[in-house]
């Protein structure tokens, strides 16, 4: 999340090798295997996942929750795949949406349409996606970018 120009993360990356995850996973009788990176069984490189059943208990589906309000001075959201924080940091994110974000500021983006401006955000989404795999990301890449920011009036 951007707030105030800063970056603010809103999750835990849900690794393997975090020592609650590790603990949770050992204590069903499932591995962590470290072959260039953590990964349960020697298979998934995340530790909490939909899908992926045959792995099932040790990878779960099961959420975990931070609940934040949106305030004044909120702009935008990123919600992605490890595929694109695998190459990039929550800051290194925040940067990046927010140059695109001030070039279509709801001020520029007066008298055109909602729909338009909200294909703004889709076309962030894609540029992300675009330089996750220039920094070479290797797995899946999907990313949607949420304005949060306050509608001003006309």
């Amino acid at each position: 999340m951007q707030r105030n120009g800063r970056t603010v993360p809103l999750s835990v990356d849900h690794k393997p090798n975090r020592p609650d995850e590790m603990r949770r996973i050992s204590s069903l009788g499932g591995k962590v295997t470290f072959k260039n990176i953590p990964r349960v069984e020697g298979i998934l490189a995340v530790s909490r996942a939909l899908g992926d059943m045959k792995l099932h208990p040790f990878v779960t589906c099961e959420p975990e929750f931070l609940s934040r309000g949106i305030e004044t001075g909120d702009l935008f959201m990123v919600m992605a795949s490890d595929g694109l924080w695998d190459v990039m940091s929550n800051e290194d994110v925040g940067k990046f949406v927010h140059k695109k974000y001030l070039n279509f500021s709801r001020e520029s983006a007066k008298g055109t349409s909602s729909k338009n401006y909200y294909k703004q955000f889709v076309y962030i989404a894609k540029q992300l996606c675009e330089e996750a795999s220039i920094l070479g990301s290797t797995d899946n890449i999907t990313v949607q970018v949420i304005d949060l920011s306050t509608p001003t009036e006309s």
